[in-house]
């Protein structure tokens, strides 16, 4: 059967993508090796579902650990908060727990399971499980071939590769993902288990099996050259068990430093008392021991440390612990604080992946774009959730890449199959909805983006200002002090900008990570800085696929220097719209000088005659009017008039078919 999308695994990743692209309409297929959707997000919080973290959403990159940057687009398209708001909706109530971990009210991970099931379903997502996909091919008409163990086949537009990694192989992660991805071309990160325990190579952790402790310091050094070298530190939770050490705090641990623990030896220092100095802890020993001098050494440390833990800290001192505390020498009190304060242990290695929570590593996400999680070798291949080099730390962080990647691969994938599937009855998409597209370009303040909005009213179209776009990207650039003209480095801060284009009362905003800038991005300098930018080919690429998915689905009016060249080529319109530089500065002094402003007409004038050198020279789409564009010079023309000229154009066009 031919499908819009089929992706391969219904874990959390999978049942987000699946759930988005079927809302859309898309026809999707959610094939699945198991028996039953969700087996890992069964087991995840300990049966209790860790859905998210309702930190600030800004917080959220802070927990992760690797490939941050990449996540800014999807952390954006669906934030915490738009996770929390998903259950909520779906039936699922939500609780808040220490840390801001977010739970669903039942504490039951099955709940939240049943409800992304059933809204599959209602979303016409077709489920096929005991569906072992064996490999997927792209045909030479651009089609998906997904053939399954059992020998059937199904074919579709899109493919969404969720499968998750290695951890908890039980529930079916066995890292098919990665080999579709390889024998596709791409990189694969090594994987190694994180969030996972880890073995001690002493026999004293299986004496404490059990204990938990709270409120304790643990950190892991390496020795070079004869020297401690701090590798992590951090203070929490953890517990002994029978093969070494667990618990929040060695979980976290083992994803900061596992490749270091795999290729040399790492000690694990543990301090119980990490409020006290040892000089403050010698003190508060010897109270103790005065106000009970009779009581052996071993009786007395009850008050210091849990019962289990007695011989262990005995062990470390070399003390059998039947002396009196009146006996006990300064020695070996110093000897008691030095081991409460430091207790050694040598990391063998990580425990298994069966008792990994997550995968480090996975597929490389250079050569994934960020903003659609589309694969930037094979078109129409989607990527989503653990299968990705992207992992973060425990607290709900971890499912919200899953939800976040998920629903952008689902929406962007839905995207392009509904777009493929109007192509493919014989209409381009934008025709068979008789949409037009209306590309006008010129020099810097011949009136584009003034004449394209009164056009865009007059006609009912949206107006899209792409310069506003790249003003957005160049201020994100210098509220960090980055220096525009250093092109590498801006190139590669382009993955964590998030730009969001709402209209409220037909008016645009422009959103920034979440911020409405559409004020500040108005500022003279500003304006400079963007026409530095725009230069660069990441930040062109990253704006344009953004232009021609909006201009995709509605009547747009579009502005800019390259629109009819490279945006839109094939805009049923295109206008080149321009006027002398001293008309244009002169422009641009009214209007900042009713607003106030106070500003130098000659010096206007030589920013727009630099700004029109640079949009002309750049190496990457430089501004030029289109073949067939009309030419409107505006210089001794009235705004009602240049208006006038354009809409005669486009009706022209429009009553032409």
């Amino acid at each position: 059967m031919m499908y819009d999308i089929i992706i391969i695994g219904a874990g959390a990743a999978g049942m987000m993508a699946a759930i988005t692209a079927g809302r859309q309409g898309a026809r999707v297929c959610l094939a699945e090796k198991n028996e039953k959707p969700g087996k890992k997000l069964y087991i995840t919080g300990k049966g209790r579902c860790n859905l998210t973290n309702a930190c600030d959403t800004e917080e959220l990159f802070n927990h992760v650990i690797s490939n941050k940057k990449f996540l800014y687009s999807s952390f954006y398209a669906m934030t915490n908060v738009d996770v929390i708001d998903f259950f909520e909706e779906l039936g699922v109530k939500t609780k808040m727990e220490r840390g801001n971990r977010v739970f669903p009210l039942s504490d039951k991970s099955s709940d939240v399971i049943r409800a992304l099931w059933d809204e599959c379903i209602r979303n016409k997502v077709e489920m096929r499980f005991h569906s072992n996909v064996s490999s997927i091919y792209q045909k030479e008409n651009a089609m998906w071939r997904v053939t399954l163990a059992d020998g059937g086949e199904l074919e579709a537009k899109c493919v969404i590769v969720a499968t998750g990694g290695l951890s908890y192989a039980s529930t079916g992660s066995d890292g098919a993902g990665y080999c579709f991805a390889k024998q596709l071309g791409h990189k694969i990160k090594p994987c190694i288990q994180g969030l996972v325990p880890m073995n001690i190579q002493e026999s004293t952790p299986a004496l404490m099996q059990g204990l938990s402790l709270k409120h304790v310091e643990l950190s892991f050094y390496t020795i070079v050259k004869g020297k401690r070298k701090q590798l992590y530190e951090d203070f929490g939770e953890m517990m002994f068990t029978h093969f070494g050490i667990t618990g929040p705090v060695v979980l976290s641990a083992s994803s900061h430093i596992g490749e270091i623990i795999a290729k040399q030896e790492v000690y694990a220092a543990l301090d119980c008392k990490p409020a006290l100095s040892p000089e403050k802890l010698h003190k508060r020993v010897l109270r103790d021991f005065e106000s009970r001098p009779n009581i052996s050494l071993k009786n007395a440390l009850s008050s210091l440390v849990p019962k289990s833990m007695i011989p262990v800290v005995l062990h470390f001192m070399g003390n059998d612990g039947s002396k009196p505390v009146n006996q006990v020498t300064r020695q070996e009190r110093e000897e008691l604080v030095h081991t409460l304060k430091e207790m050694i242990f040598t990391v063998h290695s990580l425990r298994g992946w069966n008792e990994a929570i997550i995968t480090r590593g996975g597929v490389c996400v250079k050569e994934i774009n960020p903003s659609t999680m589309e694969s930037k070798l094979v078109d129409h291949l989607y990527f989503a959730g653990e299968v990705l080099d992207v992992d973060a730390l425990t607290g709900g962080y971890n499912l919200q890449v899953a939800w976040s990647t998920g629903y952008v691969a689902g929406k962007s994938a839905a995207d392009q199959a509904l777009a493929k599937n109007e192509k493919k009855r014989g209409i381009e998409g934008k025709e068979m909805r008789n949409i037009m597209n209306i590309a006008i370009d010129g020099p810097a303040g011949a009136g584009k983006s003034s004449i394209a909005k009164l056009v865009a009213e007059r006609l009912s179209f949206i107006y899209i200002d792409t310069g506003a776009m790249y003003r957005t990207m160049a201020l994100y650039f210098m509220n960090r002090g980055i220096n525009t003209k250093d092109q590498m480095l801006v190139e590669s801060r382009c993955e964590e900008i998030d730009i969001r284009i709402h209209y409220e009362n037909g008016e645009q905003q422009i959103f920034l990570n979440g911020e409405n800038v559409s004020v500040e991005i108005r500022e003279e300098q500003v304006g400079n800085e963007a026409s530095v930018v725009a230069s660069y080919g990441k930040v062109r690429e990253k704006l344009v696929a953004l232009q021609r998915s909006m201009a995709a689905s509605s009547d747009v009016i579009m502005d800019g220097r390259d629109i009819g060249t490279v945006v839109l080529p094939d805009a049923d319109v295109k206008i080149y719209l321009t006027a002398s530089s001293a008309v244009r500065a002169e422009r641009r002094y009214k209007e900042l000088t009713e607003k106030g402003a106070v500003c130098d007409l000659k010096k206007i004038e030589e920013d727009i005659k630099i700004r029109d050198y640079q949009d002309m020279n750049r190496e990457i789409s430089p501004l030029k009017q289109a073949e067939d564009a009309v030419l409107v010079d505006s210089s001794d023309m009235t705004i009602d008039q240049v208006i006038e000229e354009i809409i005669s154009k486009i009706k022209k066009k429009r009553s032409n078919g």
